[in-house]
């Protein structure tokens, strides 16, 4: 009874809390995102129309309405609560009243679904559904992001089939009726919901009950077109009576001729995606490859519903048919929009909630995440060049995902099949309470440190430092220079007689013009220096000059420049050395360091990508420059500031300390594997695979600031784990040494860039996860008074150490980061100015609207999709290429995404150990916040995730290890070596080192790897 009362009082704030939290969730990201603006225009259009017009005068002749007049109500509301307000149309408030009832309904769903599965799984049963639908990053994109009204219709549909589930059959017909006024699609479940009137008329057990079924039907059919009627008067206007809904209905079914549209099914997979429905693939046309499909899942659907009705009619579940009828209607028939699928997903949620078949939720979270790959994709190119998905690279994001959702469908049919023919079900699990799960945990009882331990962290640490700093840069960029506010001009002339090939420019901070002329006035070399140019050698060869000693050019400048040398070649690279002529002493710094200019300018003497943004604020903050770069905050900036003050203002300066931290990180990985999986062997292996990573090579060695963040994520993360351990067997106090590290590492990593805020929700997570596993176990193992004593004092302990080690110096170090802006003398930089910058960074990356070629969608990182070009050489060789781009060793990502599945597919199934839950938690922080990001998001976003899905490869094979030990072994040596020789054939691309055209070529797996021009 105890245990019951505390449930309830959990519950009472519970749910509460987190319908809250996924209101404001979904609420902030409609103020602020866009949508997609066909839908937000014309919605909004509708609203003002409705507004101004009211429901008899909306659908007037000319005017495009192609909805049913069921959601025009909700518009009128939205409309005239804009015109009351004096709100613009187009506005973020507007947005907000535009999707609040879609969010409203987004928790009902939520509300409703766990109202089912309460009765059949338990209260943890219904909480697990209840978040997985109220957090579905499908309903939240849809509903926030998108602003769509498909979650109203699937709540109308989920209430009328729970109707018809409870044999309310007058209510199911009303609300079906309401479904068909929303949308359309509504008819998608329309033989699903005949079937549950005709199979009990049909086979019934007697007359009586064959007679009532048919009275039911008969009422219901009554309903329906009483209120499909009623709105059809309220609408109607000057048109003809009845008819004209009709009319809207049919109009709208045949107003998109197309085999799919946007809509990733086996019609898109086939190459059907905006083709001409009456186009011919294959003997018949892809409209009538759509009617064929459509008989199948109707004749399907059919033999399903009536052995499973005659089989059992208590254990008869419409949900399950209703998901499947919709799912096989998108799969197979023609003219289907992207979003049909929204309801099968739910009907899929509600399903497993009444059958407890664990395949139904893994179903419906798998449908979940294919659906928001077809609708983000969609999103993502909307309004751009590729909007109708032509290119390679769209094709075969359109492809993979139509595979996915075949397949998905296929299984579907099969577990269809199980239950509705066979009658076979697979139960959930009673998964282990949290304290048994967690309790794996405790022993903190670690592999005793010895020799092998020693000589594997002392090698590959040295193999990663060794790795990081070869072919990393030079010192010979020139550090003195001149600084320019106003045109200057001057005059050099030559020492020697020399054939000039070219002119070589380094310039520092500023944008202007510097151009060298002859005496007479004809221009020989010209720069345009933008802001981009900073640091970087520039080349100027349009033109060849034969030039005798004593040979005088002229030199213009225009801007505010900073110079710091300017050099010219001959034909062989050798710098010709020139002298000021014309007396101006002050120009001379221009010409002091000819030593310093390459003969040919690479990626190891300038800044490429985006050093120009942090290198060069790394800079501005050493020498209290005003700083150029204020979109991250400057800790990251602030390392490499380290570099440059130990080096100089060279290519080696500014990427040294990355280098050592990126070498660092496979120790920290190293020490986390043997903590978190207590084997050395497994260990070395999983730092292997780290060491020998592309992107953890390529990501260290620029002068940018992921690799800071990526290092402190994962050392707070070791910390966290031995906090873990020791929480759980001996009480916070005991851990309050590894609380503090990860606090400390957690505000290390927020500090060099806000991404460290999603590691620090992982952390949130398993910090208080334990604490109640600690509750738990305290409860199992002791006395019940002294057990609450122990964990009141563990419970406060917890709470101040979390504010301590977790806000408090994490915030302490964030300000610390901006020192360097307090310590500037010619500002008085304060609170004020600190809060500024905050919301400076906040506006900059919500509102940023810009595009990338590069540029890649969350859900293709983990196969490697798109990765990032860099840096392309020039001036090399005929036939010779030298690039770098960021992306992942082939191996370690597809394994480890086939071990993140396999983990995946273990909780579902309720068979995860502890630590694959902390892995799959570290994971989910760092991906899931990216997909609610609509901006340009890039490859290297993926950085943080690589060594969990490292982690998620290790476990899978030391899951298979009891089994087939002598393979596995064989497979612990074998992949870091196959690994040693990818990074080997790699290595040009990664580093920039120049090849022949055939090894460039080789390096192109997938189409959309596009860091060569071949």
């Amino acid at each position: 009874m105890a245990s019951t009362s505390r449930s309830r009082y959990r519950e009472k704030w519970l749910l509460p809390a987190l319908l809250l939290a996924g209101f404001a969730l979904r609420a902030f990201l409609a103020v602020s995102t866009e949508g997609y603006p066909y839908d937000t225009n014309t919605f909004l259009a509708w609203a003002q129309h409705m507004a101004s017009q009211g429901p008899s005068g909306f659908y007037s002749p000319g005017y495009f309405a192609d909805y049913p007049p069921g959601y025009m109500l909700v518009l009128w509301g939205v409309g005239s609560l804009v015109r009351m307000l004096g709100v613009a149309i187009h506005s973020r408030t507007a947005l907000f009243f535009l999707t609040l009832v879609p969010i409203l309904c987004d928790l009902a769903l939520a509300a409703l679904l766990y109202r089912m599965a309460v009765p059949r799984l338990g209260r943890r049963g219904g909480l697990l559904v209840f978040c997985l639908v109220l957090f579905s990053p499908m309903l939240i994109f849809d509903c926030a992001i998108w602003k769509q009204v498909d979650s109203v219709l699937s709540l109308i549909l989920l209430l009328c089939f729970f109707a018809l589930q409870g044999k309310q059959y007058l209510s199911a017909g009303i609300f079906y009726a309401a479904a068909l006024l929303i949308k359309p699609q509504a008819l998608l479940f329309g033989p699903v919901f005949a079937a549950c009137y005709l199979l009990p008329f049909c086979f019934g057990e007697n007359a009586k009950q064959r007679g009532q079924a048919l009275k039911n039907a008969f009422l219901s059919l009554l309903c329906c077109l009483g209120v499909l009627a009623l709105f059809a008067l309220l609408f109607q206007g000057e048109q003809e009576p009845l008819r004209w809904l009709l009319k809207k209905y049919t109009t709208t079914a045949v107003s998109y001729p197309y085999a799919s549209i946007n809509a990733f099914n086996l019609f898109a997979l086939l190459g059907g995606n905006w083709a001409p429905q009456d186009a011919v693939p294959f003997l018949l046309s892809w409209k009538q490859w759509g009617f064929v499909g459509i008989l199948v899942i109707t004749v399907v659907t059919g033999w399903f519903a009536v052995v499973s009705y005659r089989r059992n009619p208590k254990q008869f579940s419409p949900f399950l048919l209703g998901a499947f009828y919709c799912c096989g209607i998108f799969t197979l028939a023609h003219n289907m929009h992207e979003r049909y699928l929204f309801p099968a997903v739910l009907f899929l949620f509600a399903a497993f909630a009444l059958l407890r078949d664990r395949r139904l939720l893994a179903l419906a979270v798998c449908f979940s995440f294919s659906a928001l790959a077809n609708v983000a994709t969609i999103y993502l190119h909307v309004s751009g060049s590729d909007e109708f998905l032509t290119t390679a690279s769209s094709k075969l994001i359109v492809f993979i995902i139509s595979l996915a959702q075949v397949l998905l469908f296929c299984w579907l049919c099969y577990v269809c099949y199980q239950i509705c023919i066979r009658g076979q079900v697979s139960p959930m699990q009673n998964t282990p309470r949290p304290a048994s799960r967690w309790a794996e945990l405790c022993d903190t009882k670690q592999p005793c440190w010895n020799r092998f331990d020693t000589i594997a962290v002392a090698l590959l640490t040295a193999v990663a430092t060794l790795l990081g700093v070869c072919y990393l840069g030079n010192t010979r960029a020139p550090q003195s220079g001149l600084h320019t506010t106003e045109e200057a001009q001057f005059t050099v002339q030559f020492s020697a007689p020399a054939e000039v090939k070219r002119a070589l420019l380094f310039p520092g901070i500023g944008s202007g013009k510097c151009t060298v002329a002859t005496p007479e006035g004809l221009p020989l070399y010209n720069f345009e220096l933008s802001q981009g140019s900073c640091f970087s050698w520039q080349i100027a060869e349009e033109a060849s000059l034969s030039a005798a000693a004593g040979q005088q050019l002229t030199v213009t400048l225009s801007g505010g420049l900073t110079l710091n040398e300017l050099a010219f070649q001959d034909t062989a690279g050798n710098t010709v050395p020139v002298t000021v002529a014309d007396g101006k002493t002050e120009f001379a710094p221009l010409f002091d360091e000819p030593g310093s200019a390459p003969a040919r300018p690479s990626q190891l003497d300038s800044m490429y990508f985006d050093e120009i943004y942090h290198g060069r604020t790394a800079y501005e903050m050493l020498h209290g420059l005003d700083v150029y770069e204020t979109t991250h905050p400057p800790l990251g900036k602030d390392f490499i500031l380290l570099g440059i003050a130990l080096f100089g203002m060279n290519t080696l300066g500014w990427r040294i300390m990355g280098a050592l931290f990126g070498a660092a990180m496979v120790p920290v990985f190293y020490l986390l594997t043997r903590r978190l999986l207590r084997r050395r062997e497994w260990a070395a292996f999983a730092a292997s695979l780290f060491l020998f990573d592309f992107m953890r090579f390529t990501q260290s060695r620029i002068a940018t600031i992921d690799v800071f963040v990526v290092f402190f994520i994962l050392l707070a993360t070791y910390f966290m784990v031995a906090a873990m351990q020791t929480m759980l067997a001996e009480g916070t106090r005991t851990a309050l040494k590894y609380i503090a590290g990860s606090g400390i590492a957690f505000g290390f990593a927020c500090g060099s860039k806000w991404t460290g805020i999603y590691a620090g929700a992982g952390l949130c997570v398993l910090y208080f996860g334990t604490l109640i596993a600690r509750y738990r176990l305290l409860r199992e193992t002791a006395e019940k008074e002294d057990a609450r004593k122990r964990f009141e004092q563990d419970f406060s302990t917890a709470i101040w150490a979390g504010l301590v080690f977790f806000v408090v110096i994490p915030l302490f170090i964030y300000i610390a980061s901006y020192l360097p802006y307090f310590l500037r003398p010619d500002t008085n930089f304060g609170p004020r100015d600190f809060w500024n910058c905050q919301l400076s960074m906040f506006r900059y990356h919500s509102g940023l609207t810009a595009t990338h070629p590069f540029q890649s969608s969350w859900y293709s990182w983990p196969v490697l999709w798109r990765p990032v070009w860099y840096y392309m050489g020039t001036g090399l060789p005929q036939g010779t290429y030298a690039s770098i781009a960021v992306l992942g060793n082939p191996l370690v990502w597809w394994g480890g995404l086939a071990g993140m599945v396999w983990l995946l597919v273990r909780t579902v199934r309720g068979g995860q150990r502890a630590e694959g839950t902390v892995v799959l938690i570290s994971f989910a922080a760092q991906l899931l916040p990216w997909v609610l990001v609509t901006r340009a998001v890039f490859l290297y976003h993926y950085f943080a995730c690589v060594p969990f899905i490292i982690l998620a490869l290790t476990m899978l094979l030391m899951r298979c290890e009891a089994a087939h030990p002598r393979t596995v072994q064989r497979l612990r040596y074998l992949l870091p070596a196959a690994a040693v020789l990818l990074f080997c054939f790699f290595y040009p691309v990664l580093a920039g080192v120049p090849v022949p055209y055939g090894w460039a070529a080789a390096l192109k797996w997938l189409p959309s790897w596009g860091f060569y021009i071949l």
